[in-house]
């Protein structure tokens, strides 16, 4: 006898089904409220330590800004946030906005348009020069041939000026602000050369073509092009007029003022960190920001270059080279953990005094990003080469890698994962 089917109770069955499915995708998430936030654990770390409860006591001089993510886990399934004075006010990125331009040559590159070179293949630049009011013959552009690859080391590796100078011309100022701005990085500002001279205003425009060789022959990959008019970003941070006084560039004469900050490069602290996060996939499911896009190979590239660890070059021993290039990584050796155990992909930066470290820091199966800015200048003149590194914020970076290191790893001297 055939089956008979009751219609009535499949179709309620329906129903239920699709107002349960309604429901549960009506449901709030369980991290609807972002990553949980111990800010007030925070702070009590770093009163705790002898060294940052010193540079706290003086924060207004220091601008000490500390920011630690950790990515979702069993022990915080939504993540965790935990954030010291970050974006009081602007603190200079120097070479730490160095991330940006790697995104943003690494994008077009990976768009593999006519005439894009190979990554091995050395670059050819076009050059202009002219003259500043002080006698000065500046060039932009020229460099001696290195592929884009070579480039990207150098920056990311030695963190050289000339290389980063060579990529903020082949992107170009548009490419390095705007797309990260739609992209939900609002406050990155990459807007000049990183120079010894202020450039006259022609120059600073310029663009050079960029070409290759292939068989013998000349490819232009890009164009000489002339930047009408620098981005802007909607983002301003307090006190961008800083200190008692500066020489100024060109001329080295000492102006007794505070200098102006608000037309120089800028990045708030949290999406410093949070373009090093996206970087990795692991914003948290709160955070909508995307970065332009890469390609895999490209991605890979650039993590491998920030990761090292560094080895010894030109007679400067590893470990001197990892203390100034990561500067948080002595403070988690002195804890007793092998190098060999530490994944410590980085970008960190020092200018004017300033002085920050960018880091994701991977020990065993456990994550964190901390992202660490501060000022060690405390005569107040600025580009006059005599800042306080040494005496204050190598110390105080390498205070937070060992905080890090004790409180969020569970390392000490006697043990070790």
């Amino acid at each position: 006898m055939p089956r008979e089917w009751n219609w009535s109770a499949i179709a309620a069955f329906a129903v239920a089904f699709m107002l349960s499915a309604q429901a549960a995708a009506a449901a709030p998430s369980p991290c609807a409220e972002g990553p949980e936030r111990s800010d007030a654990q925070l702070k009590r770390w770093v009163e705790e330590d002898a060294i940052l409860r010193a540079v706290a006591a003086q924060a207004s001089a220091t601008r000490l800004q500390l920011r630690i993510y950790l990515p979702p886990s069993n022990d915080a399934p939504c993540g965790r946030l935990m954030t010291y004075r970050e974006d009081a006010e602007y603190l200079y990125p120097a070479s730490a906005i160095k991330i940006v331009p790697a995104i943003a040559v690494l994008s077009h590159w990976s768009e593999g348009r006519a005439g894009t070179p190979p990554l091995d293949a050395p670059l050819l630049f076009s050059d202009k020069q002219a003259d500043d009011a002080f006698g000065h013959t500046l060039r932009v552009g020229g460099y001696r041939p290195q592929s884009l690859a070579d480039h990207l080391e150098a920056m990311l590796v030695e963190s050289s000026n000339g290389s980063f100078n060579a990529l903020y011309e082949l992107a170009g100022p548009v490419a390095q602000n705007e797309p990260f701005h739609r992209g939900g990085f609002p406050s990155v500002r990459v807007i000049h050369r990183l120079s010894g001279y202020n450039l006259p205003k022609e120059l600073a425009a310029y663009m050079p073509s960029v070409a290759w060789m292939r068989g013998g022959e000349r490819v232009v990959w890009l164009p000489e092009r002339s930047v009408a008019s620098l981005p802007a970003s909607s983002i301003r941070l307090p006190r961008e007029e800083i200190g008692a006084g500066y020489l100024e560039a060109n001329s080295g004469l000492r102006v007794d003022a505070p200098m102006p900050f608000g037309m120089k490069n800028g990045v708030t602290l949290a999406d410093l960190q949070r373009l090093l996060v996206a970087l990795f996939h692991e914003l948290p499911e709160t955070d909508a920001a995307r970065l332009p896009p890469l390609s895999d190979e490209s991605t890979s590239l650039m993590l491998s270059l920030m990761r090292g660890p560094l080895s010894e070059k030109d007679g400067v021993s590893a470990e001197s080279r990892e203390a100034r290039f990561k500067p948080m990584l002595p403070g988690l050796l002195e804890l007793g953990i092998e190098r060999s155990q530490i994944d410590y992909t980085n970008k960190a930066g020092r200018a004017y005094g300033f002085h920050l470290d960018n880091a994701r820091i991977r020990i065993g199966d456990q994550v964190a990003y901390v992202t660490v800015g501060m000022l060690a200048n405390s005569d107040g003149v600025f580009n006059d080469d005599r800042y306080d590194y040494d005496a204050l914020s190598f110390p105080a970076l390498r205070a937070v890698g060992a905080m890090v290191g004790s409180k969020l790893f569970g390392l000490n001297p006697a043990k070790s994962p």
